[in-house]
C-alpha cells in the first residue's frame, strides 16, 4: 500500500509538508519551504513536496492508494461557520495539476485526520519501545483543541483529555513574542532572550496565569479558520495591563536585502518579561505532562506540536525526572502532521517507525559536479572531505556543510549545517553575523554522543537538538562559543549509526583538538529556510561570510582563502 501524507492549505496554514509510505516503510519526508524558499510555507499546498516524494519512491500518482491530510478541513470550516466546498475530485485536481501530471487517471481517496491525532501519531511512531506511552500535543490549536492527551498502547492511540483553545500554550507564547516586539513566529528568540532575564517576579500571586484568565475568555465563531488573532489580541491586552505598553519595534528598509526589517532593542524590562513568560510556560508544560502521565499510568512520554520545540521546557522535564524517557518528534511543528496522518492509516503505529530525520533530497557527486561546473566556480574534489572540513574548522574557518539527504524539521542536524570551532569565543559573534542573527542569541553544539556525560550535566540523548542541557563548570572555558549566558546549551548528540559523515567530522575534530564538539547551526540566513539544493548552498555561501563550502566530495573556497 502506498500512502501520501500531507499538511498545508490555501488559507491560514503553515509548514506545508509531505511524506510517502510504501508497504509500511517511510521513504521520503520534506517541507515545502525548502523548495519555495519561503519560510514556513504559509497558505500553500505541498505540491513540490508531493512531487519529490513520488520521485524518491519511484512511483506515479496512479500508484498511490491513499492521501492522508493532517487536518480535518471540513470540520475546521464548519467550526468557523463556513462550508468546505471541495470534493475529492477537486482536491485531486488541485494536488496533481494536469499540467504536471497529464497521465494521472486514478482518483485517489482522501482521509482527513484530526490535527492533534496526527501530531500525536508523529510523536508516537518515534518511540523506541512498545511500553505504554503518554502522548501530549501542545500547540496553538487544532480544529477545536489546544492541548490533547492520548494513551499510546500496543500501537494504538486513545484520547484521554482535550483542552479547548483558551488553554493554548502556543498562542500564549506567540502573544508574548508580539508584545515585546518580536514576530509571533519567533518563539525561539523569546526562549533565548529568557536566559538574559534576572527578575522573574511578574507572576507573583498568580497560581497560573492561564487558569486565572480562563473565565474571562470568550471565543465566538469567526470566519477566519483559526482563533489565533483573537487569542493573541486577548493576551497582549493582558500583558499591557500587567506590564505597560506593548513594544513596537522600529522598522527600516534594507536596500541591500530589498525588504523592511524590524530592529527591536531589549533592555532589562524586556528580558525580565521574557524569563517570566518562559517560567509560566514551563509551569503549564509541567502540569500537562504530569496530568498525561497520571491519566495514562505511563512512565514515558511522547511530545508533539509546535510548543514542544521549546528546548528549555523539554530540558526542564529531564532535569526534574518527570518521566523515564521523553520522545519529541524533530518536526514537532505542523510539518509533522503529514507523517502523523500517513502513519495513522496503518493498522497499528509501529515502534521505531521514524528513526532518521534524513529523508529529504540528496545529490550524487555527479549531480553536484555538474552544478559546480555550470556555476563557473573553482572547486576541488577531496578524497576525505570530512577530514578536510575538520582541518578548516581548526584553522578558524566557518564551513558550510552539505552532505547526504536533507534533514526534516527546523533544526539543522549535520545534513545542511554551518559549522565552526566552539573553542574560539569570537565564532559566536562571527556566525551570528553571517546569519544576520541578533548577537545575544545562542548557538548550539554538536557532540559525539559517547562524550555527552563528560561535558554536560544531564545524561540526555538528544539526536534532534531538542533538549536544554548545562555545561559542567570545568568545561565551559573549552567551548565558549556555544555556552549561553546561563551556562546552558542545546546540544545535538551525534552517533555514527544516524549520521556517519557528521560523526566523522566530530571524530576528526576531536583527534586534532581533543574537543569532541563543533558549533552547529542551520545552513541559511535569517530571511530564508535551510538550503535544500547545491544551487541554494552556493547562493547562500557567496552572499554570506562563510569561508569554505563542502558539498558531498567537493570543496569550494572564497578567493581570499
Amino acid at each position: 500500500m502506498i500512502i501520501v501524507g500531507i499538511n498545508g492549505w490555501i488559507e491560514r496554514s503553515h509548514d506545508a509538508s509531505a511524506c510517502i509510505i510504501v508497504d509500511g516503510k517511510l521513504i521520503a519526508y520534506v517541507e515545502e519551504e525548502r523548495f519555495t524558499r519561503q519560510k514556513h510555507a504559509f497558505d500553500c499546498l505541498p505540491k513540490n513536496s508531493i512531487a519529490y516524494c513520488l520521485q524518491a519512491a519511484n512511483v506515479s500518482p496512479n500508484d498511490v492508494d491513499l492521501i492522508a491530510w493532517g487536518w480535518n478541513l471540513p470540520l475546521l470550516h464548519e467550526l468557523h461557520g463556513r462550508s468546505f466546498d471541495f470534493s475529492e475530485s477537486d482536491l485531486n485536481a488541485i494536488l496533481f495539476p494536469k499540467k504536471y501530471y497529464p497521465n494521472k487517471t486514478k482518483h485517489i481517496p482522501i482521509e482527513f485526520v484530526d490535527h492533534h491525532f496526527a501530531h500525536a501519531a508523529s510523536a508516537y511512531c518515534s518511540r523506541s519501545n512498545d511500553e505504554t506511552m503518554a502522548v501530549v500535543v501542545l500547540d496553538g490549536a487544532g480544529e477545536d483543541s489546544a492541548v490533547s492527551i492520548y494513551k499510546g498502547e500496543q500501537g494504538k492511540l486513545k484520547k484521554m483529555l482535550a483542552c479547548n483553545v483558551p488553554f493554548s500554550p502556543g498562542f500564549f507564547y506567540a502573544a508574548a513574542c508580539e508584545y515585546i516586539g518580536l514576530s509571533r513566529h519567533h518563539a525561539g528568540k523569546l526562549m533565548g532572550l529568557a536566559s538574559h532575564g534576572n527578575n522573574p517576579v511578574f507572576f507573583t500571586g498568580d497560581a497560573s496565569l492561564i487558569s486565572s484568565h480562563l473565565s474571562q475568555m470568550k471565543l465566538e465563531q469567526n470566519y477566519i479558520l483559526d482563533w489565533e488573532e483573537a487569542m493573541i489580541r486577548y493576551w497582549v491586552d493582558v500583558f499591557v495591563k500587567k506590564w505597560g505598553d506593548k513594544i513596537n519595534a522600529p522598522y527600516s528598509f534594507n536596500k541591500m536585502n530589498g525588504s523592511f526589517e524590524s530592529n527591536p532593542t531589549f533592555g532589562a524590562r524586556e528580558k525580565d518579561i521574557a524569563v517570566s513568560i518562559q517560567l509560566e510556560f514551563e509551569k503549564m508544560y509541567m502540569w500537562y505532562v504530569h496530568t498525561a502521565l497520571t491519566l495514562t499510568g505511563a512512565k514515558q512520554v511522547c511530545l508533539a506540536g509546535g510548543a514542544t520545540l521549546n528546548c528549555s521546557a523539554n530540558g526542564m522535564l529531564m532535569e526534574r525526572k518527570i518521566a523515564e524517557q521523553v520522545f519529541v518528534h524533530p518536526a514537532a511543528n505542523d510539518s509533522g502532521v503529514a507523517l502523523g496522518a500517513a502513519v495513522s492509516m496503518l493498522d497499528v503505529i509501529p515502534v521505531n517507525f521514524f528513526t532518521s530525520p534524513y529523508l529529504g533530497p540528496g545529490f550524487t557527486n555527479d549531480e553536484v559536479r555538474e552544478c559546480l561546473i555550470k556555476s563557473g566556480i573553482n572547486f576541488t574534489e577531496s578524497s576525505d572531505v570530512n577530514f578536510e572540513v575538520s582541518k578548516h574548522l581548526v584553522q578558524g574557518k566557518i564551513v558550510g556543510y552539505f552532505q547526504g539527504r536533507m534533514e526534516v524539521g527546523p533544526r539543522a542536524l549535520g545534513g545542511r549545517s554551518i559549522l565552526a570551532d566552539p573553542r574560539k569565543i569570537d565564532n559566536h559573534t562571527i556566525v551570528n553575523k553571517i546569519k544576520s542573527r541578533e548577537l545575544w542569541r545562542p548557538l548550539a553544539p554538536a557532540i559525539l554522543a559517547e562524550e555527552n556525560d563528560d561535558y554536560f550535566i544531564l545524561p540526555t540523548h538528544s539526536p534532534y537538538m531538542l533538549f536544554r542541557n548545562f555545561v559542567k563548570a570545568e568545561k565551559t572555558s573549552l567551548i565558549p562559543a556555544v555556552v549561553h549566558i546561563d551556562n546552558s546549551v542545546r546540544p545535538q548528540t551525534v552517533t555514527s549509526a544516524l549520521n556517519k559523515n557528521f560523526y566523522d567530522v566530530l571524530s576528526n575534530f576531536q583527534m586534532l583538538t581533543g574537543v569532541p564538539i563543533v558549533l552547529n547551526t542551520s545552513f541559511n540566513n535569517e530571511r530564508e529556510p535551510i538550503v535544500c539544493t547545491p544551487a541554494h548552498a552556493l547562493s547562500t555561501f557567496f552572499e554570506t561570510g562563510m569561508d569554505v563550502l563542502a558539498i558531498e566530495s567537493f570543496v569550494i573556497k572564497k578567493r581570499s582563502q
